[in-house]
């Protein structure tokens, strides 16, 4: 049942006709960190409305400061506003952000997996300018250090701790912060439609292009690891987005980028354990992970096409 207020909300904002819950035919709450319900109205339009969890001024409250940061970049930054979905309406003093539903989800398949990898690389040339939201570290490069979220389940899955602490420590010391970056890229925020459009800004922020690289590569290499194939979608996404973003210094970006790549599937494997999930299928993440953190070139010599 949708909220009248929320309701009466759409209609003073102009988006519904009549603060009338019958104009809508279907309502989902898809609520994680915020309030996300997805509206179908009896004239066709399917919307997500996103509102912060709390939406009064208060120290520390949440918001939606860093999306609504990204669709205002939009408005100057065209290959921005080609990878989001349009915005109907935002309104930051009460913290709500209304966009079109972009589609349906991501389909890992070469053509859109190379699509998606040209776009990400114009996105990541074009703001390189726009430095203007805070660098959020990633934590997991955190994870085994003593200030670090620790976790009896994650440790079990690494026997040698301290090698991989080190290496975690030299990939943390070469992060890039050069480019405005969706910092949880992933195949579940993409949404595929005409093109593929990314979704959930809500922690985007200056960053590594690498870290968003890595996050569709290690979900290509989850699949792999789960017998579901990927290989030539990744191939082509890594490709695409190599050749048209062409680092300045293509091996350390490689480097850097396989060894985030292993962080994010480490990171993986430690949410599977976090929450009891299955331990062969954390172990198998775990110990690719240690694998490519040893050997990182051994990424582009599995998939000799990308390289």
């Amino acid at each position: 049942m949708i909220p009248q207020e929320l309701v009466s909300y759409l209609a003073t904002a102009g988006l519904l006709s009549k603060p009338c819950s019958c104009l809508i035919l279907h309502a989902v709450d898809r609520s994680s960190s915020h309030s996300v319900v997805e509206l179908k109205l009896r004239s066709g339009e399917h919307w997500i409305v996103k509102r912060a969890r709390e939406r009064r001024e208060s120290p520390g409250a949440p918001t939606l400061g860093a999306e609504f940061a990204v669709y205002e970049l939009a408005a100057s930054t065209p290959a921005l506003a080609r990878l989001l979905p349009e915005c109907l309406h935002r309104d930051e003093a009460t913290q709500t952000l209304v966009v079109r539903a972009a589609g349906e989800a991501y389909r890992p398949e070469p053509g859109g997996a190379a699509a998606l990898g040209i776009d990400l690389a114009a996105l990541h040339r074009a703001t390189e300018a726009n430095l203007h939201l805070p660098m959020r570290r990633p934590w997991i490069l955190d994870v085994l250090e003593p200030y670090g979220f620790q976790n009896p389940a994650t440790g079990a899955l690494i026997p040698d701790r301290s090698a991989v602490a080190a290496r975690l420590r030299l990939l943390g010391a070469a992060i890039e912060t050069t480019c405005l970056v969706h910092n949880d890229l992933k195949f579940d925020n993409c949404v595929q439609q005409d093109r593929v459009r990314l979704i959930d800004w809500e922690i985007a922020g200056s960053g590594d292009p690498a870290w968003d690289v890595a996050g569709i590569v290690q979900d290509h290499l989850k699949l792999a690891l789960q017998g579901a194939g990927g290989q030539e979608a990744l191939a082509a996404f890594l490709r695409a987005y190599l050749d048209h973003y062409a680092p300045s210094d293509p091996r350390a970006f490689r480097m850097r980028l396989s060894g985030l790549a292993a962080v994010r599937l480490l990171q993986s494997a430690h949410e599977v354990a976090l929450a009891g999930g299955p331990v062969p299928i954390a172990r198998r993440m775990a110990d690719h992970a240690t694998g490519l953190l040893s050997a990182p070139e051994s990424l582009f010599a599995v998939y000799r096409s990308a390289a």
